[in-house]
């Protein structure tokens, strides 16, 4: 079997363990800021670079919470220029129209969110996270 036949169409990137949720489904075991284990930049750029030598799947960039990165943006936007599909994988907190903007112009053009419940609590809450719906 060649590997040039079988090269990866969607990637999920965990760019983070830093969220401001505890969500009970997450595997990512999330702490309350960016780990000092999140890969540094310029290594994360390195590795979008040969991602896109590979293939040129969807990649996905997840978290956490990856709009804990402050280079989140960077990111996506090398990802863009080296030919990938950026998708971002968010739980929508953190997004005001200013982040929306950023969110656009750095080349993601889907965005996966966790849904809630239009602001009604829900006793089904899997947040864990107090004030949370």
């Amino acid at each position: 079997m060649k590997f040039d036949t079988h090269k990866p169409r969607l990637i999920f990137w965990e760019v983070t363990k830093g969220c401001n949720l505890r969500c009970v489904h997450c595997r990512a075991t999330a702490t309350e800021l960016s780990s000092p284990n999140d890969l540094p930049k310029t290594k994360a750029l390195n590795i979008i670079k040969q991602i896109s030598q590979l293939s040129l799947p969807i990649i996905v960039l997840s978290g956490g919470e990856p709009l804990f990165r402050t280079d989140i943006f960077e990111l996506a936007s090398y990802a863009r220029d080296c030919g990938l599909r950026v998708a971002l994988a968010t739980n929508g907190t953190l997004v005001t129209q200013e982040i929306a903007r950023k969110i656009v112009d750095s080349g993601v053009r889907r965005v996966l969110h966790q849904s809630r419940r239009s602001g009604r609590r829900d006793p089904r809450c899997l947040s864990r996270h107090p004030g949370s719906v």
